[in-house]
């Protein structure tokens, strides 16, 4: 499955960290993270760990180079692998700017890997089947109005709603 690198714009980076609520005791990892400004602003601004994910080299070393360029190298670590193979466990926010239909291909490993309470940002895209916490709309640098998803897992998820006797 081919996925195209579409930079998310700066404005909306800022305020979904913001609506997800990042702080130095996160891991946020990027899904498709392109020249790594999520995890880098979330580190920089936040103190949050970084965890990059892109499955291409050259985007890979723009990724470590902004990084580099921002002084948080030890914060933020590239993955240079597949984001569907990828294991989500260490995350406890997920920010992707991804179509709806490989988020809803991704849900399942969403469920299965992340601890309740990690945070899911989608950028544009909603979950289909999942319930988000809050929808923030923003109108980017460009004009654009943007929607950002915030799901939390034990709420958001669909098999959080299962009774439990």
């Amino acid at each position: 499955m081919s996925i195209p690198f579409i930079s998310s714009p700066i404005s909306v980076v800022k305020a979904a960290l913001s609506v997800a609520k990042v702080d130095k005791s996160d891991v946020v990892m990027d899904l498709g993270c392109g020249d790594g400004r999520v995890p880098v602003i979330a580190a920089k601004y936040h103190g949050a760990r970084g965890i990059c994910v892109e499955i291409d080299d050259n985007l890979c070393a723009l990724a470590e180079a902004n990084a580099k360029y921002n002084k948080v190298e030890g914060l933020v670590e590239v993955e240079c692998r597949d984001l569907f193979t990828c294991n989500y466990s260490r995350a406890t926010v997920i920010y992707a700017y991804l179509y709806g239909s490989i988020l809803s291909f991704l849900s399942s490993k969403f469920g299965k890997e992340l601890s309740e309470g990690s945070r899911i940002l989608t950028i544009d895209f909603p979950i289909q089947g999942w319930v988000p916490l809050l929808i923030k709309r923003l109108i980017d640098e460009s004009g654009v109005i943007r929607s950002i998803y915030l799901y939390v897992m034990g709420i958001s998820n669909p098999s959080a709603w299962v009774l439990r006797y």
